[in-house]
């Protein structure tokens, strides 16, 4: 294991101090001093071990490796890439904290195993605190795997679940990990006539819509309205609507206010003052 003097501190507040390498290597996510976890959902704070750098004691939170590179990893990725379901480290302190989960991918199968991630505001929130309450060590290092599993077995990271057998933090790992594998489910979302719309009216559109771009390629964009044919005659809407293209409107605009507009990846909304304009696009390859 490379010795921890070797380690360079990356600190997130102190970009103009320079970034982590485009190399390959480990990394340790270590608390600022006097910083606690999140006890929303679990009410007490493991316990830590310290390490000792240039001086100061630090508590170890986190440790990881990467074989691309430490900048796209530690930096793009856990810090500022604002997307939990590409990082175990964000979503733990998302499951401590208690935030919901979303669908991560645009068009996810909910009969198979989907990645999860938090919404925008929320993955916001953790990347401020992690910005605010982390440091983080890393260094370049191609014997990356072996040395990860010595900085487990030597520190303990609490929010390190994967090869961590330590008896010490064992509760605390295995209520974390609870956290973090909740049931995702599509919501079943009640209009304003308290009628519910199941998941097998959006799965239908997604088909067709899946239909419609893969038959015509060379569409960019349509409007929401021009599709209401191909829904009627799918079975999806009735025809006796009074105004263009109201009934897809009006479930896109449910799904807005909802926070579920992802069930519908093909969607593009443009906002204005007082109006919403409604799109589809196919998807992006």
């Amino acid at each position: 294991m490379r010795v921890i003097e070797s380690y360079k501190m990356f600190d997130p507040t102190r970009l103009d101090k320079g970034l982590p390498p485009e190399r390959e290597g480990n990394y340790i996510f270590l608390l600022r001093h006097g910083v606690k976890l999140p006890e929303n959902m679990i009410h007490s704070q493991p316990t830590f071990t310290t390490l000792t750098y240039e001086g100061k004691e630090y508590e170890v939170l986190y440790t990881g490796v990467t074989s691309k590179t430490l900048y796209e990893r530690v930096f793009k990725t856990h810090l500022f890439g604002n997307n939990a379901g590409k990082s175990t480290l964000r979503k733990s302190l998302g499951s401590l904290w208690g935030y919901p989960f979303i669908y991560r991918d645009k068009n996810p199968n909910p009969a198979k195993t989907s990645k999860t991630k938090f919404c925008d505001e929320d993955e916001k929130s953790i990347t401020q605190w992690m910005t605010q309450n982390l440091l983080v060590l890393v260094v370049p290092n191609s014997n990356f795997d072996n040395d990860e599993t010595e900085l487990i077995e030597t520190f303990n990271p609490p929010l390190n679940l994967d090869k961590n057998s330590n008896e010490i933090n064992l509760s605390y790992r295995m209520q974390l990990k609870k956290l973090r594998t909740p049931k995702v489910e599509i919501q079943v979302i009640k209009n304003s006539q308290n009628t519910t719309m199941n998941k097998s009216k959006i799965e239908k559109i997604n088909q067709v819509l899946a239909d419609f771009f893969e038959e015509n390629k060379g569409v960019e964009r349509i409007p929401a309205l021009d599709m209401m044919d191909y829904f009627v005659n799918a079975g999806i809407f009735k025809k006796n609507y009074t105004r263009p293209g109201l009934p897809i409107r009006k479930l896109l605009r449910e799904l807005d206010d909802s926070n579920e507009l992802h069930l519908i990846p093909y969607v593009v909304v443009e906002r204005k003052d007082k109006n919403r304009y409604w799109y589809f696009e196919p998807l992006k390859q």
